[in-house]
This record gives structure tokens, C-alpha cells and sequence, in this order.
């Protein structure tokens, strides 16, 4: 027989995976039991740490922007706004850690954000992409936005691909920063 926490886990993988809400119930303690996840937590874009040494480090952040949690941000003019498609991989500073929405009380005030930064290279995180294969590992590509991974462009090499979990999740070592790898990117 199950225990109750094992039927948890077991009934939270299997609506994770799936993206359902389920209703179970526990017989052993005549229990229902409702699992319910918010696809906006499921089905979130955003870069997720997977191996390798980091630091979280409070960061200021320009103000009156709005940007998602675990999104890439640069500097510029002395603050972190979100990457784009355009960025150059010497100035993003790493991931936000919360979100900023315009519904925060500091919202149009100058603060400090935290942000995780890589501590050495080849730091995994796991990204969102669009229709990958195979072939696309070992590959340098560029960012669509700063929540997901363009794997048909390659003209900044902000990430290099090195593992692939889904079409649309695969792991990537980001080639950031002032000293990156050295690979490829505009300036």
C-alpha cells in the first residue's frame, strides 16, 4: 500500500507532466485528494539552473520595466533591463530571480533586483526553444527574447547547447559576460 506522501508525489509527477488538474482518492485513508497546478507555473518560459556553481547578487535594475522571473538581463546605462534577440553576451550580468511587474509598490522606484550569476563556465540551465533536434547539440545560437533560446540563429552565440530534453526544453551552458568563452558574438 501507498503511503500518503508517496501517492502525492506520485499523482504531482503525473499532472506535471501531463498539465491536467486530477482528483484522486486515497483509499488507504479515505481521503480525495485534489492536486491542482497552475499551467502558469507548469508552462512558464524561463532559464532554470541545473549544475554549476552560482551566486545570487542584487543587482539595480532600470526603472518602471516590467520582466519575467528567470529571465536573462544586460546592463545598460548602468542598470539591468531584459536581454533581446539583440543583445550582446558581454553584457548580461545572469537570471532574475523574481519577477517585476508594474503592480509592485517599487515599481517606478530605483532598487536593487537579485539576479544569479554564473560562478564559473559551463554552468547548465535548462531552456525553452522551439522545435529541437539532435543536431542542434553543440551548437552556439542566439536568444529569441530573453525567456527562450532561437536555435535557428547564431549571429551573438549566447548559448551553446549541450543537451536536449524535449522539442522545446534543452539544456544550454551560457557564453555570457565580459569574458564568456570567447566564442563568436558581436561586440
Amino acid at each position: 500500500m501507498l503511503s500518503f506522501f508517496r501517492f502525492l508525489a506520485l499523482m504531482y509527477r503525473q499532472t506535471h507532466l501531463s498539465g491536467e488538474n486530477l482528483v484522486k482518492r486515497d483509499e488507504k485513508r479515505n481521503q480525495l485528494v485534489e492536486l491542482v497546478l497552475l499551467k502558469r507555473k507548469i508552462f512558464t518560459k524561463m532559464f532554470i539552473r541545473k549544475r554549476g556553481k552560482t551566486k545570487f547578487m542584487w543587482l539595480p535594475v532600470t526603472t518602471s520595466t516590467a520582466i519575467s522571473k528567470g529571465a536573462l538581463v544586460a546592463w545598460s546605462s548602468g542598470k539591468l533591463i531584459a536581454a533581446t534577440s539583440t543583445t550582446s553576451p558581454t553584457v548580461i550580468a545572469g537570471v532574475l530571480r523574481h519577477a517585476i511587474a508594474s503592480s509592485d509598490s517599487d515599481y517606478a522606484t530605483d532598487r536593487l533586483v537579485e539576479v544569479e550569476v554564473p560562478l564559473e563556465n559551463f554552468v547548465e540551465w535548462e531552456a525553452d526553444t522551439a522545435s529541437a533536434v539532435s543536431t542542434d547539440l553543440g551548437g552556439y545560437v542566439d536568444l529569441t527574447n530573453s525567456l527562450t533560446v532561437n536555435r535557428g540563429a547564431s549571429s551573438y552565440d549566447v548559448c551553446l547547447i549541450v543537451g536536449l530534453i524535449s522539442a522545446t526544453k534543452i539544456r544550454v551552458v551560457l557564453n555570457i559576460g565580459p569574458a564568456g568563452f570567447g566564442i563568436g558574438g558581436a561586440s
